[in-house]
């Protein structure tokens, strides 16, 4: 599980509400101005370090998965970007460079969070088109026929909504269900998504 906007708070909440008994290996950076993040899992994690010069923190995070004699190994990228806005447009862009750096990196990757970019940005479809070795990388709400379903905004006055958040893959990883929700006190939706990691 993946968490941006990650506040001391809300980990003391979890903590309280027992997901730490549920997912009890952690990488956290928790920080009250938005750019705290976190990753829970069931699996030992690794942490490999920052995406470098974002704003927010994006953590790559090793994540080695064992079960009926078989082993499977991920880098999970906690991706939050900033917003296209204003004079945050040229950080945006370099952010979402710095994922798609990231996700051409050799082995298993999955980047899943807030992109804050819709198939409409030439700048994500870009990124999904920069796989390593010319492959192209997998949008898993495409690929489960989800990529409609809206996950921001969740709150306020009533809007269409657009996808900006999203879990992308690298070719080699299955995806077999993807569920978009609603969670009360956030603005946007959480992603679900069922992967099979090759083994090896």
């Amino acid at each position: 599980m993946a968490l941006q906007e990650f506040s001391p708070a809300l980990q003391d909440r979890l903590s309280a509400e027992g997901l730490d008994t549920v997912l009890s290996n952690r990488i956290s950076t928790p920080n009250d101005d938005g750019s705290g993040a976190a990753v829970y899992s069931v699996f030992p994690l690794a942490s490999e370090g920052l995406l470098p010069d974002t704003p927010f923190r994006m953590a790559a995070t090793r994540v080695v998965a064992e079960g009926s004699g078989a082993k499977a190994a991920l880098t999970l990228t906690n991706v939050h970007t900033l917003p296209p806005v204003d004079e945050r447009i040229g950080q945006w862009r370099s952010d979402l460079l710095k994922v798609s750096r990231q996700a051409g990196s050799q082995g298993n990757q999955v980047l899943m969070g807030d992109y804050n970019a819709t198939y409409d940005h030439a700048e994500f479809r870009a990124l999904l088109d920069g796989g390593r070795d010319g492959n192209k990388l997998v949008d898993v709400g495409t690929a489960t026929w989800g990529r409609l379903s809206p996950t921001w905004p969740m709150e306020g006055p009533p809007l269409p909504g657009v996808v900006i958040d999203h879990v992308v893959t690298s070719p080699r990883i299955g995806s077999s269900a993807y569920s978009v929700h609603t969670v009360p006190g956030t603005d946007h939706a959480a992603l679900i998504a069922q992967l099979s990691i090759p083994a090896g």
